[in-house]
């Protein structure tokens, strides 16, 4: 249970990176600058992501989890802000993904934790193979392409 738990936090980790590299990509090549709320869903989104590689770092912790769930409603309330500019994919607003992803980790972390609840081997151990640090070195990188200017 606790290897699927592990599966879980890197998938959400590659799908949090993944909005992040989004949102980069029409900064850096679109040339979309974006607003004070689009920079602090990146800030709910980093946290988020950071979270999940505390549970992969320090073992699956509920302590990790609930500050999951407070960055991803931090994001939420800056989403729902939505932006009447701004880049479209697939017809939905950069706010209205965010919205999704912060909304998608809520659902997540609610199934993680009722996973966590049902295992009955409490194996917390931390693992730290070259996955693990694969995504925090792309995390750092994506952290720093947002707060050096260009």
């Amino acid at each position: 249970m606790a290897n699927c738990q592990r599966i879980l936090n890197i998938l959400w980790i590659l799908i949090i990176c993944a909005a992040l590299l989004t949102a980069d990509w029409f900064q850096f090549f679109k040339h979309l600058e974006p607003c004070s709320y689009c920079l602090f869903q990146r800030v709910a989104m980093v946290g988020i992501g950071m979270s999940a590689l505390m549970n992969l770092r320090y073992g699956i912790k509920i302590e990790h989890y609930a500050l999951s769930i407070l960055f991803a409603t931090l994001g939420m309330m800056f989403a729902f802000r939505l932006s009447p500019f701004g880049g479209y994919i697939l017809g939905y607003n950069l706010s209205s993904w965010s919205a999704m992803v912060f909304i998608g980790s809520i659902i997540g972390v609610a199934l993680l934790l009722i996973l966590n609840s049902m295992s009955k081997i409490k194996d917390d151990m931390p693992h730290w193979g070259w996955i693990e640090k694969s995504f925090f070195a792309l995390l750092t990188i994506l952290v720093l392409a947002n707060i050096i200017p260009v």
